[in-house]
């Protein structure tokens, strides 16, 4: 079998390309996938080339270009995160919430998306009465901060 390989060092070649992809479909970080493909350009190249070190060599050769070259383009395309969309607690901010109990500086409950959250006015001065919409301010902790609508 060793002899196969060494008389078809393309296979070989093609073969280590394969684990690559494999190995890159685990990681996704797109290094596996640029050494599958200097794999694939090196098994390419063993048509014309007889010799494993001219093969290595352009083995390291066409992978270290690609992650040079290729993987930060790919990278920063495909990792791109949302636009600064408010998730969790930050997403509530701006939304309308249900007063369900008076809110005061000192007590006070709101329904906010389908949950009961520990209600403060925007301003100590404010009092929001049980059943008036209000708008989410801010969100500390377990506490929502509304203003009047």
């Amino acid at each position: 079998m060793i002899e196969w390989f060494s008389d078809n060092l393309w296979a070989l070649w093609l073969a280590i390309a394969i684990i690559l992809c494999i190995i890159e479909i685990l990681m996704l970080d797109f290094v596996f996938l640029m050494m599958a493909v200097a794999a694939l350009a090196t098994a390419g190249s063993s048509v014309w080339v007889d010799s494993i070190v001219a093969q290595v060599v352009i083995f390291a050769a066409v992978s270290i270009s690609l992650l040079l070259g290729l993987r930060p383009p790919l990278i920063k395309k495909f990792h791109q995160s949302s636009p600064d969309t408010p998730m969790n607690a930050d997403g509530l901010v701006g939304q309308t919430a249900l007063v369900t109990e008076t809110v005061t500086s000192t007590a006070g409950l709101a329904t906010l998306a389908g949950d009961t959250w520990t209600a403060r006015p925007s301003s100590p001065e404010m009092v929001l009465p049980s059943g008036t919409n209000a708008r989410v301010t801010a969100i500390k902790g377990a506490t929502a901060y509304l203003t009047a609508l």
